[in-house]
């Protein structure tokens, strides 16, 4: 099966540890019919733009770009707050967390300048609009629409912790028997820094 591939940005390990602990406690809370589909915890990462699957010559022009965007910015941080149901809290089939304002903003633009340098090497802008949050789950199944929002509208609000957002990761993406597995190619951190 061919590779694919996307670049992420990661999260602390105490915010991962909570996003973990939040999984565990919605998978207690809702019904077995919802079926939900959780992201494997070493999985738990914002993708900032999903390449697909390309000619892997493109690679060494990819990290040269990705180097040459990275080298003039420096980390931020991002606070990651709340649970956001969609495309609604009573017939979800997303759970995602969300990031605070500012290190949404910052993302935001981040990832504008993303999408901006790659597409002179030929790497097309996403058309879809890009989603500062972190994927928690996909839901397969059916919930009570009325119980659904009782119990995700209280976690509008849980907070999960701050991160520093140090670099770009590019994964390759397999999925083996089905399961999805990333493995990290580079990182590129911000400020330009060796790489490890």
């Amino acid at each position: 099966m061919p590779s694919r591939y996307f670049i992420a940005v990661d999260f602390s390990i105490a915010v991962c540890e909570q996003l973990m602990r939040a999984q565990r406690e919605l998978a207690e809370l809702l019904e077995p019919s919802a079926q939900v589909r959780w992201v494997h915890p070493e999985n738990l990462h914002l993708t900032m733009k999903f390449l697909g699957e390309f000619d892997s010559s493109l690679i060494e022009r990819l990290e040269m770009q990705l180097d040459a965007l990275t080298e003039p910015l420096f980390p931020f941080q991002v606070n990651c707050t709340g649970i956001e149901a969609t495309p609604s809290l009573e017939r979800p089939l997303q759970l995602w967390a969300n990031c605070e304002k500012a290190g949404a903003e910052v993302l935001s633009l981040l990832q504008r300048a993303l999408e901006r340098d790659l597409d002179l090497i030929g790497l097309a802008p996403d058309p879809r609009p890009f989603k500062p949050s972190i994927l928690l789950g996909r839901v397969k199944g059916n919930q009570d629409p009325a119980k659904t929002r009782e119990l995700l509208e209280p976690r509008a609000t849980t907070r999960f912790g701050m991160s520093t957002i140090k670099d770009l990761v590019l994964f390759e993406a397999a999925s083996p028997r089905g399961v999805p597995i990333y493995n990290v190619i580079n990182r590129f951190a911000l400020g330009g820094h060796d790489r490890s």
